[in-house]
């Protein structure tokens, strides 16, 4: 729905944020990928 994506969009701002500034690219990218499964388990898709 529109508000998971907005969600997700919005973490994804943030994760650019972070790697503008000079975060390590690899340790966005698991964080960012974490969040999604993490999400995805909470709406019961990602068991």
């Amino acid at each position: 729905d529109e508000d998971l994506r907005v969600y997700i969009a919005d973490y994804a701002g943030e994760i650019n944020y972070r790697l503008i500034e000079g975060s390590d690219d690899e340790i966005q990218l698991s964080a960012f990928l974490a969040r999604l499964v993490l999400l995805g388990r909470k709406l019961g898709t990602g068991k």
